[in-house]
């Protein structure tokens, strides 16, 4: 059985889109997930002082597992792997070590652009209500920023300076293979069974969007994807 995430790109008209203020906070594009497969989508705002940011590095939080980085032309990615603090099951396997850092370095994202950095997992024994904390460092030239600060009990985190991107655990509400944060039902054709079908919404003046869903082949012969097409886009 193959797992296949595939970005898709289109011509797409969304509404309900974020506008990033010039001095905005980094944070998750989904803030709130149940357990399950989650896609972590960091956002870096602005750069250092004016500068331009050339490192990102996420550590990644305790009972977020099996981390993957998403390849981002342009930067290197690598990671730093270790033991987690307890032993987590995934897919009926004891699974106690894995990615603990994500840095992506040697790219130069200028100061007035943003940008986001990509990781796919699984959120593991953690329960409604739980926050996880993705700190993150980004570097400049000569300067750099920290989004590392939790709020203590009862504080605003937008109060806080650098607070570090925060995910809120929720209840599950579909099947285990929905993806969290993302509520599409699965869709069959033949042995595929295609979920967490999504798009990120677009920027004003945006020329393309963004189209991601997973591909679960549940048959004994290979398949590919040969072509894609969307009524909701000129192109795909």
């Amino acid at each position: 059985m193959r797992r296949i995430i595939l970005p898709l790109t289109a011509a797409l008209t969304l509404t309900g889109i974020s506008i990033l203020t010039a001095r905005a906070h980094s944070g998750l594009e989904t803030d709130q997930a149940a357990p399950g497969t989650y896609k972590a989508v960091i956002r870096i705002p602005h750069g250092c002082d004016g500068q331009a940011t050339n490192t990102v590095h996420v550590v990644i939080p305790e009972g977020y597992v099996g981390a993957k980085p998403m390849a981002k032309p342009g930067w290197t990615v690598t990671t730093v792997k270790g033991d987690y603090a307890k032993a987590y099951s995934q897919h009926g396997q004891p699974l106690t070590s894995g990615v603990k850092e994500v840095i992506w370095s040697g790219g130069d994202l200028p100061d007035d652009l943003f940008d986001d950095f990509v990781l796919t997992g699984t959120l593991a024994d953690v329960q409604p209500g739980q926050k996880l904390y993705f700190k993150t460092m980004q570097t400049c030239a000569t300067a750099s920023v920290a989004w590392d600060q939790e709020p203590a009990e009862g504080q605003d985190a937008h109060s806080l300076e650098h607070p570090a991107p925060s995910l809120t655990i929720v209840a599950a509400s579909g099947g285990e293979h929905e993806h969290a944060g993302h509520g599409a039902a699965a869709v069959t054709a033949g042995d595929l069974e295609i979920t967490s079908a999504w798009a990120r919404a677009m920027l004003p003046g945006q020329p393309a969007g963004g189209g991601y869903l997973s591909i679960t082949n549940k048959g004994s012969e290979a398949d590919r994807l040969l072509a894609i097409s969307s009524p909701a886009a000129g192109k795909a």
